[in-house]
């Protein structure tokens, strides 16, 4: 259940900026109409609270579309569907939505979400045109034909960069999919699904002697000697369970695009979100387009990136982008990382004919998600 607040007190003091009981530390991210802030309590509670500009939500204008073409609507109406969306959404994988704080006479709305000292799952490497991991959670590092930005050539340190092993990439899919399966069964199409949009509750317990012997991460160069940071309850600890026991999850965030969607087809009518992530039946003129498999290629695009750290499609125009796209110019890279049961799941998700990719809960039940050998990533 959302705290719905319309009281609101800002104050400064020696420590800060506060607003009611949350102390606004530094920032996490940048919207087009909001600010993100890492956010404290007194009881030491943390939280991600996004700020919008009272204003904005009144008088900037939108686009909305339905069955019945485009409207300007006011972003106010944006914000107050990701509420309603998000007050629905109570699941280990989905971000919680914890207080909304909205007084008619403040010049700022809040939003107020559960805090996730992991931060993004990977975030954007200019310098490589290329995902990857951040440098705190480092668990393979690949480079060289893996990493490509057009048709020109980076040297190999501007290539470089850090992506996940297979294993775990199998267990965060295991928890996207089971989120997916939760969203999609409450009638809700994400439509924008990609690494940044995907929060660790925590960071990956890299220091943890254990857990760097699970993965052969012992030779990894950035690593600090790993220590054990708690005691082992047994040394035959699977992958799966020194994760669960680490508490570490992924949760879907940021449901600005959201949409609350009718049976049977879900049906979307635009291409928001991120064109690297949108399926070729958004660029062909379709006037709707059924949003299930929209959020499946967007998963499949996500795991492409997090095993390889490029993007499935890339090209330096969005024309170019979406021509890829439509066409399905996919490839994987030679060599790289990636069992042939991974590369055939992705392949599956990026399929061109939205029928022919599997759903969330099919998804879930696919032999790389449920073979022995997968269940050190359940």
């Amino acid at each position: 259940m959302v705290n719905i607040v319309s009281e609101v007190q800002c104050t400064k003091d020696a420590s800060g900026k506060w607003v009611n009981q949350y102390q606004l530390l530094q920032d996490l991210g940048q919207g087009t109409f909001s600010t993100v802030k890492l956010a404290t309590t007194s009881q030491g509670s943390t939280h991600a609270i996004k700020c919008f500009a009272r204003r904005a939500l009144e008088h900037r204008m939108v686009a909305h579309y339905d069955a019945d073409g485009p409207i300007q609507v006011p972003f106010r109406e944006c914000i107050e569907k990701e509420i309603r969306i998000l007050s629905e959404l109570q699941h280990p994988h989905v971000v919680r939505l914890e207080e909304v704080i909205d007084c008619l006479s403040h010049d700022s709305v809040y939003l107020v979400y559960e805090g996730l000292p992991g931060r993004e799952l990977m975030v954007w490497n200019e310098g490589s045109v290329a995902f990857s991991a951040s440098a705190q959670a480092p668990v393979q590092d690949y480079w060289g034909d893996t990493v490509c930005a057009g048709d020109y050539i980076l040297d190999t340190k501007q290539r470089e960069v850090l992506v996940f092993q297979e294993e775990l990439v199998r267990f965060f899919c295991c928890q996207l999919t089971d989120g997916l399966t939760f969203i999609h069964d409450r009638g809700v199409i994400h439509k924008d699904l990609k690494p940044p949009n995907l929060v660790l509750s925590k960071p990956i317990p890299v220091r943890d002697a254990r857990f760097v012997s699970a993965l052969s991460l012992s030779q990894w160069p950035t690593l600090l000697p790993p220590t054990t940071e708690a005691p082992a309850k047994r040394d035959s600890q699977t992958l799966h369970e020194l994760l669960a026991s680490a508490a570490l999850s992924v949760k879907i965030a940021d449901f600005g695009s959201a949409e609350a969607c009718q049976e049977p087809d879900f049906l979307i009518y635009d291409a928001q979100g991120t064109q690297q992530f949108t399926p070729p039946e958004c660029f062909d003129g379709q006037v709707s387009i059924k949003g299930k498999p929209r959020d499946m290629w967007s998963l499949g695009c996500v795991l492409f990136v997090l095993a390889f750290g490029q993007c499935p499609f890339w090209a330096e125009s969005n024309f170019e982008l979406q021509l890829k796209i439509i066409q399905r110019e996919l490839t994987f890279p030679e060599g790289g990382p990636g069992s042939h049961e991974f590369r055939q799941l992705v392949a599956g998700l990026l399929s061109q004919d939205p029928t022919a990719r599997p759903s969330a809960r099919a998804l879930r039940q696919s032999p790389w998600l449920t073979s022995p050998r997968a269940l050190l990533g359940a």
